[in-house]
């Protein structure tokens, strides 16, 4: 963990512990933008859901070897509940591919 060096009055230094910054939502945002501009495959989105998102949002499920669209639906409303924003649009594309698919 980082940590901001914080000065007081008495011009005594200390850190300041910042771990919600290395939370999964705060860092998916990031590298989310570049993975956009590839092309959308189901089982990748899958994957990466659980990369993400696997212990925030997605703990009651287990990932499938060769996932179909059954199986991406079920992880999307867990995405959408506790994934933050990020998540939410990753069930968004999930979604859309598996929409695509039918």
């Amino acid at each position: 963990m980082t940590g901001n060096t914080v000065t007081t009055r008495e011009n005594r230094e200390f850190v300041i512990m910042l771990p919600f910054l290395h939370s999964p939502h705060a860092t998916t945002g990031l590298a989310m933008g570049a993975e956009e501009t590839q092309t959308d495959n189901l089982a990748a989105l899958y994957r990466l859901a659980f990369e993400r998102f696997g212990t925030v949002a997605l703990l009651n499920n287990r990932p499938v070897n060769n996932p179909g669209p059954r199986d991406a639906l079920a992880i999307t409303h867990s995405l959408r509940t506790h994934g933050g924003m990020n998540g939410r649009r990753l069930a968004e594309r999930i979604e859309t591919l598996c929409r695509a698919a039918d």
